[in-house]
């Protein structure tokens, strides 16, 4: 009785999901779009961020389900990028130069282009957003509101450049100026419910961007022990010459 007592209360409250792409240029306007949501649905709306390379809905497919299962979701906002995203790169360079990648990364982030015609990684861009929504209004209810636009770089602010790095995090939306310690510039942020999701992309980070630090961001007790264990998967599967770190913001 009290577990179903607490599957209706959390139905009834109202929940958004924003994916976007791992970028550090988008961290401003992704804490930005968050302030935006809760203006127009509410201060307490639940939050969830996810992001990978190329802002790409599949790879987050069931835990996006779980949330519409769990909570009246109310919107999912996807937010990819111009100005040079890599996971495009990755998509032109499989779908037209035959560059082999990772069965992970094709499923995930390439498959859902390959019936889409482009000339170029800057087409592609203008293309994502449409690719998203079609993907997502494919397993949403027509009731969840769809908002997929491209952010242009060249018109939102962006953090000063530095070190670049990985961080992983959970989806609950908190601001990057405190997660990050504000050191938001080169801030490279995977965020999902389970490293699984964003292995792919975290293998992309080290061994396409040649990053070699990955810090993981945990918020409770209960996460850092979760993250124990991914920190151990990761230092298998990546080997030597990562450096992996934990830091908590509880």
């Amino acid at each position: 009785m009290c577990d179903l007592m607490a599957i209706q209360n959390k139905k009834s409250s109202d929940a958004v999901a924003i994916v976007s792409c791992m970028d550090w240029r988008l961290n401003f306007a992704i804490d930005g779009k968050i302030s935006e949501l809760k203006r127009e649905y509410g201060e307490n709306i639940t939050t969830y961020v996810f992001r990978n390379a190329g802002a790409g809905v599949k790879a987050f497919e069931g835990s996006i389900k779980d949330i519409a299962r769990d909570y009246n979701l109310k919107a999912l906002v996807i937010m990819p990028h111009n100005e040079g995203c890599k996971g495009m790169g990755l998509v032109f360079d499989a779908l037209k130069n035959g560059v082999p990648i990772s069965s992970d990364m094709k499923s995930q982030l390439v498959d859902p282009f390959e019936k889409h015609a482009f000339s170029d990684t800057g087409e592609l861009e203008r293309i994502n957003p449409k690719v998203q929504a079609e993907y997502a209004r494919g397993f949403l209810d027509s009731s969840v509101d769809i908002i997929s636009e491209l952010v242009d770089l060249k018109r939102v602010k962006i953090p000063e450049d530095g070190e670049h790095r990985i961080f992983i995090m959970k989806p609950g939306a908190v601001k990057y100026e405190l997660s990050l310690d504000d050191k938001r510039g080169g801030a490279y942020v995977l965020q999902a419910s389970s490293l699984n999701e964003v292995y792919p992309d975290l293998n992309v980070g080290v061994n396409v961007l040649k990053m070699r630090k990955v810090i993981f961001v945990t918020s409770s007790h209960e996460e850092a022990r979760q993250v124990n264990t991914e920190i151990r998967i990761a230092r298998m599967k990546l080997g030597n010459g990562v450096e992996l770190s934990q830091v908590s913001t509880y």
